[in-house]
């Protein structure tokens, strides 16, 4: 039951966590990844993150976090970074 507290607790920070321009989205990306590999993640969330604000995480890893969690989501096949053509 503690553990159900704690996914239940990460999805509320999840879902309150401010936008990454304003801090990177370091907490939110792991966050989602935790939530991912729980199977717990928000869907809507995740594809929001990758189609609209990848390029605002701040590091390597919060961007690899963000990817993993897709994955761990199957839906990778839906994570098309955005390139120029």
């Amino acid at each position: 039951m503690s553990f159900r507290s704690a996914l239940d607790r990460i999805r509320n920070s999840v879902v309150n966590a401010n936008e990454p321009e304003k801090d990177g989205g370091r907490d939110l990306a792991y966050g989602l990844y935790v939530l991912a590999r729980n199977g717990a993640a928000p869907i809507g969330d995740l594809r929001y993150l990758a189609d609209t604000k990848l390029n605002n995480l701040a590091t390597p890893i919060a961007k690899s976090q963000l990817a993993a969690a897709l994955v761990s989501s199957s839906r990778l096949w839906e994570f098309r970074p955005q390139t120029s053509t």
